[in-house]
């Protein structure tokens, strides 16, 4: 293997890496870090020129994955505060709705007692109706007896 220099083109340090790469056995502690990605990425970033310092890659996604952790818990946080909300306010929903049928229950009977008032109060109206139409009767008939009488002095 020929040694790599600062001279050499980017195709020069694209093929040291896979011969690189081709020369670690399988199943060492390497071959865990030259996998098929691994020198796809470090291609890639050497064709685009861009630098491969693979502490800086890792230290910027553990600052994202650390940023993304913070927001995930931050979510579940704001999410725990709105079932709690949620929570509440259900409960005191059903509250609300059970005053509700309390209320509604005690106008209901307050209606079947005014039914019933207002059926024994019809039916107070209907007799007395009669005993006016029977008083008006014999209110008639004495005063065609005073008129009798009176026509008869």
């Amino acid at each position: 293997m020929k040694q790599l220099t600062k001279d050499a083109s980017k195709q020069d340090e694209i093929n040291f890496l896979e011969e690189v790469a081709s020369l670690i056995g399988e199943g060492t502690y390497l071959s865990s870090l030259f996998t098929e990605r691994f020198t796809g990425w470090v291609e890639q970033k050497i064709k685009e020129d861009w630098s491969l310092d693979i502490m800086e890659v890792l230290k910027g996604n553990l600052d994202d994955i650390s940023e993304l952790e913070t927001q995930v818990n931050r979510e579940r946080v704001t999410s725990g505060n709105i079932q709690k909300l949620h929570e509440q306010e259900v409960k005191s929903h059903r509250q609300i709705a059970e005053r509700h049928n309390v209320k509604v229950v005690g106008l209901e009977k307050e209606i079947q007692t005014l039914i019933t008032n207002w059926n024994k109060t019809s039916e107070e109206v209907v007799r007395l109706k009669i005993k006016l139409r029977e008083g008006e009767k014999e209110i008639i008939k004495l005063k065609a007896e005073l008129y009798d009488l009176m026509k008869g002095n």
